[in-house]
This record gives structure tokens, C-alpha cells and sequence, in this order.
């Protein structure tokens, strides 16, 4: 009976050993301060908003680009084609609207008069004959052939002359402001189609956002795009950072703002940086961690923004992680 619980007491006592040894080797991985992780960019994925071929692409991957350079090219000879037809339409609305608001001319207006004259002399005249016969055909000192002949063509001298009046009082008056109206709302329409056109020109070329590097290039010359596709990724390279682990134990040994140095195997100085986010929420090391002790562990990621960055650093190399010896100074 002894000897089982002395055997017991033998496994507690290696099992409380055992604990206070991963302990120690836990709070002592990181007695240096250093930690491992990976530089991290951002990316852009450009792309047109409406579908159409492409013409012509200037940059490949791996190569450099500037902000506001032109990088993919739209064959867009159907909204140039477009906007000349829209441009000749409203030449012509602007010359209807401002005949509109000017009115009708004198002479168009002594012309009307002169017609509205004549048809009133000759309703005169007719209405004489129609009248004389109507008379004569009550006594049936005519027949009826004759006045019927009389009154139809009263009928359309009356019609004549009330066709007439109408379009004298329409060149006298000018037209209505409802008319004008219309045809200015006819002629906004067609400059907002022409606006619309001027923007979809001006966005079948893809002007770089940022300067940066092609990552990905997606599509080929002769290719049709559809609206929302990306055709190319770029990488800015004025904005990196490192994307590293620490687990809970280290975790109050870094804090936003701190001053880091970030070590590569391309240079030998190291680049300056400071810790510009700490995640809230554990998670599960990455496959990627560099440290084995780790691997196991839930860890927290923290992002450190490189301040002297320059074109040796690239998306995904690993890098050194170290506090800075003057965060003391802040």
C-alpha cells in the first residue's frame, strides 16, 4: 500500500514539475522582445464599370506604376460615335428652342395677315352667292343642285378662313410657353446623355489610384470585360506593415504606438515602425508563425506600420520584430 502511494506521489510531483518547467520556458521564449511575422500591403483591384473590349494594356506584372497613370485602355469608338450624333441633336433642339423663344419673323406674320385677309374677302364673296341662292331655292327659282353646290362651298370657305384665323393668331401671339417648356426640358435631356457619355469616355481608360507594383494582371488584349471585373491588382508600395503573433503571457509587453525596429535578411539596418493595432480576439497561430512555440497556442495578431519603408520590401517576407530600445522617450 506504501509503495502505490509513494508512486502516486511521485507522478504528482513530476506532473507539478512538469508545468513549472513550460512555465518558465514559456516566459523565457521572449525574453529578447522579439517577434516574427510577415510584411503585409495593401491591394487594388481595378476594373471598369461597364462591359466592353479591351483595346490595349500598358503594364505586366511585377511592373511599376504611378498614381494617375494610364494602365488599360476600352475600345470606345461607339460612345465617340455616340456622343457626335448626340452633339449634332442638340444643335438642332438649341436652334428650335431659340426659334421658339424669338417668335415668328414680320414677314411670316404679314404673310399669315394676307392670307387671313384673302380667306375672309372670299367668305364674303361666297357667303353673297349662298345666300342669294338660298333664297332663290325657298321660291324654287333654282334648283336644287345649285344651292346645295352654293352651301358646300360656303361650308369651305368658312373652313378656310377659320384655319386661316388660327394660324395668323399663332404668328401674331408667338408660340405658348408651354411649348418653350418642352423644348428646353427636350434639349436638358440630351446634354445630360452627353454628360453621361463624357464620363463613360472617360472611364474606358483605368487611371492608377496609387503608385504601386502590378500584382496580377487578369485579363488580355482583345478580351471582353464585364462591369465590376477586376482586369488588374496592384500593390501600393508606400504603405507597409507587418502582420505578426504574441501570445497572452507577452501580451502587456506591447501596447499601440510603440516603437519597433523591423529586421529583413535584404538589409542590414534595420527599418523603423510602431505598432499601430492590436486585435482584441484570439485566435489559432497560423500555419505561417515562424516560432514552433507558438504553433500550439492562441495568440493574438498585431499589425506594426513600417516607417521608412523603400523598394526592398515585399508583400509576404518574413521579418524580425524587436521593441525599440528609445520607447522610454515618448
Amino acid at each position: 500500500m506504501k509503495k502505490i502511494a509513494f508512486i502516486f506521489l511521485i507522478i504528482f510531483i513530476s506532473l507539478i514539475l512538469f508545468f513549472i518547467l513550460k512555465t518558465y520556458i514559456k516566459n523565457s521564449n521572449n525574453v529578447d522582445n522579439k517577434y516574427y511575422g510577415n510584411i503585409d500591403t495593401r491591394t487594388v483591384k481595378v476594373g471598369f464599370r461597364f462591359i466592353g473590349k479591351i483595346e490595349n494594356i500598358t503594364k505586366d506584372e511585377g511592373e511599376n506604376v504611378k498614381k494617375g497613370e494610364t494602365l488599360v485602355l476600352l475600345d470606345n469608338s461607339s460612345l465617340k460615335k455616340s456622343i457626335k450624333e448626340l452633339e449634332a441633336n442638340i444643335e438642332a433642339s438649341t436652334i428650335e428652342l431659340s426659334k421658339l423663344k424669338s417668335g415668328f419673323r414680320d414677314e411670316e406674320i404679314q404673310e399669315a395677315k394676307a392670307t387671313f385677309d384673302e380667306a375672309t374677302a372670299n367668305l364674303n364673296k361666297i357667303n353673297d352667292t349662298y345666300t342669294r341662292q338660298k333664297n332663290l331655292y325657298k321660291t324654287k327659282s333654282t334648283s336644287e343642285e345649285n344651292f346645295i353646290l352654293s352651301e358646300l362651298n360656303y361650308k369651305q370657305a368658312l373652313a378656310t378662313l377659320d384655319k386661316a384665323k388660327a394660324a395668323y393668331e399663332l404668328v401674331k401671339n408667338g408660340y405658348r410657353k408651354e411649348d418653350i417648356l418642352v423644348q428646353e426640358a427636350k434639349l436638358k435631356a440630351l446634354e445630360a446623355q452627353k454628360e453621361k457619355l463624357e464620363v463613360d469616355i472617360k472611364d474606358s481608360n483605368i487611371i492608377s489610384p496609387v503608385d504601386g507594383v502590378i500584382l496580377n494582371r487578369y485579363k488580355e488584349i482583345g478580351s471582353i470585360t464585364t462591369a465590376g471585373e477586376s482586369v488588374l491588382e496592384i500593390a501600393k508600395t508606400d504603405e507597409f506593415w507587418v502582420r505578426a503573433y504574441i501570445d497572452e503571457n507577452h501580451l502587456g509587453d506591447i501596447k499601440p504606438n510603440l516603437k519597433m525596429l523591423i529586421f529583413t535578411d535584404s538589409r542590414k539596418e534595420p527599418y523603423e515602425g510602431y505598432i499601430g493595432f492590436i486585435s482584441p480576439i484570439a485566435e489559432f497561430t497560423p500555419k505561417n508563425i515562424e516560432t514552433q512555440e507558438l504553433r500550439a497556442d492562441l495568440v493574438y495578431s498585431f499589425r506594426v506600420i513600417v516607417k521608412n519603408s523603400d523598394d526592398k520590401l515585399r508583400q509576404g517576407m518574413p521579418v524580425t520584430l524587436q521593441i525599440a530600445d528609445n520607447n522610454a522617450s515618448n
